[in-house]
């Protein structure tokens, strides 16, 4: 997943707690016109920062339905691209004829 959302919702957060903690100091404070500033961009910074949580989750679902799934640990012959234990068997079992009568290449020859 990128950094910068992270990046964006821990400035915003940070912005966020800042704002909260100078509005309740200045409330209890009686410095009134800090707290009404302090108040007044608190309600926007809540906003960002609830879409940031949002959009952050949203990307970081979409990552983990997009990444390959692990294999089982009773096929790893899998995950390294070698045949499967049956096809292999049967590859082998073939004569050289029936193989390339059975191929699908030479079905599309004739």
């Amino acid at each position: 997943m990128p950094q910068r959302p992270i990046r964006s919702l821990a400035v915003v957060g940070v912005l966020a707690i800042g704002d909260y903690l100078l509005w309740n100091w200045s409330v209890g404070a009686n410095y009134d016109v800090i707290a009404l500033v302090a108040g007044v961009t608190l309600i926007p910074l809540l906003i960002a920062l609830a879409w940031l949580v949002v959009v952050a989750t949203a990307r970081l679902l979409a990552h983990a339905a997009h990444r390959p799934r692990a294999t089982s640990a009773a096929e790893p012959h899998r995950a390294l691209g070698d045949p499967t234990p049956a096809t292999a068997t049967v590859a082998a079992g073939r004569t050289g004829s029936e193989s390339t009568a059975a191929s699908p290449s030479s079905k599309l020859a004739a």
